[in-house]
């Protein structure tokens, strides 16, 4: 009775020559209108009843883990269909049957699945069906990190890689179509980030071959700045997270240096590469992030805050200016003393020499620019 479910997947995946072209489309749609029968019809409403019924088609998980370049030569619709079928159960079967897969299952494997969960946003992008995707790619993420940590490196793990790479795709995904979504998705989003930092703080404080703090500010960053008025309500959210992460790199390393370089590289990149973004309102952000430290008692930890958040306005204060100034010399002068504020980083004070350059050579100027 359990063999016949995974059937119509099976030929979803195996019929690959082209005269089984038809079976392969049958059988995607039969599997699709099952699940969605399931996951509609009255009887099986509750929770652990389509629990069960997850279970029953859990198969289907390694089998696209298995065929996952077939999967990606399909058409879209076709695409579209399997991957339904994938979140359904991902959605729905209940973590220990994952927890007993991966706990047996090679690195390979899980990078597939993260991999896989990537697809399942891209595909789902601009559509109602994204909110499931986004929401079963931060929980799986976290219930991974939850039960593997001690399997993952701090640098060149490529598990760690595709869990990290998901939660900026689903970040960013949301950023882009944060009407699609509801407030929910980004408090699980930030919740997640949260988790992962404070169980993995040698990926994020300690060592700092790789970018994974960076890359984090510069989403939450991002978020910010491309929010309109009706989106101020998640600031206090995103405030919340920054101080959290303040926190953690303080409790790691009695200060928050590392933070500081980081989230100054974050800022100095958004700025650098989004000419448009309203300033304003990313300073308006910081002072919240500041009324939030404020409240806190250790004196050592708010004057770091303060200095980290300092530097960061100080950032979106000149970008603000160098968009307002039109004149050549005024408009160097500026990169030339912003660069200088960054001593202590030579590749920031770099960064901003090189864009003076480019400004110069833009206007003629040849002999400044070298």
């Amino acid at each position: 009775r359990q063999r016949h479910l995974t059937i119509p997947c099976e030929m979803c995946i195996r019929d690959s020559t082209k005269p089984h072209q038809g079976n392969r489309l049958q059988a995607i749609k039969t599997l699709r209108d099952i699940l969605r029968k399931h996951l509609t019809d009255p009887r099986y409403q509750a929770p652990a009843i389509q629990g069960r019924i997850a279970t029953l088609y859990f198969p289907i998980i390694p089998m696209l883990l298995t065929s996952q370049e077939l999967l990606l030569s399909l058409d879209v619709a076709l695409q579209h269909d399997l991957l339904l079928c994938f979140v359904y159960v991902l959605k729905w079967c209940p973590i220990n049957v994952f927890r007993s897969w991966w706990n047996n299952d090679a690195q390979k494997r899980h990078v597939s699945f993260f991999c896989l969960l990537q697809t399942s946003i891209l595909v789902f992008e601009d559509q109602p069906q994204i909110i499931d995707a986004l929401e079963v790619s931060y929980k799986f993420a976290v219930e991974f990190v939850n039960d593997r940590a001690e399997h993952l490196a701090p640098s060149h793990d490529a598990v760690f890689d595709s869990i990290f790479t998901l939660l900026r795709m689903a970040f960013n995904t949301l950023s882009d179509y944060r009407r699609l979504c509801e407030s929910h998705v980004l408090e699980g989003l930030l919740s997640s980030f949260a988790i992962i930092t404070k169980k993995l703080p040698a990926h994020f404080f300690t060592y700092l071959g790789n970018s994974y703090l960076d890359l984090m500010c510069y989403e939450l960053l991002r978020y910010v700045a491309y929010g309109d008025a009706q989106d101020k309500v998640d600031d206090p959210k995103l405030a919340e997270l920054i101080k959290s992460v303040c926190e953690m790199n303080f409790e790691t390393q009695k200060d928050i240096k590392t933070l500081k370089i980081q989230m100054t590289l974050a800022a100095s990149r958004l700025v650098g590469e989004e000419q448009s973004l309203d300033s304003s309102h990313l300073l308006e952000f910081i002072d919240l992030v500041r009324s939030l430290v404020d409240k806190d008692p250790r004196e050592a930890f708010r004057k770091a805050v303060h200095d980290v958040t300092s530097r960061i306005a100080s950032i979106f204060q000149y970008h603000a200016r160098i968009n307002n100034t039109a004149d050549h010399d005024t408009l160097a002068d500026l990169y030339y003393e912003t660069a200088m504020r960054y001593e202590d980083s030579p590749d920031l004070r770099l960064g901003w020499l090189e864009s003076l350059a480019i400004k110069h050579n833009m206007c003629g100027c040849w002999e400044e620019a070298a």
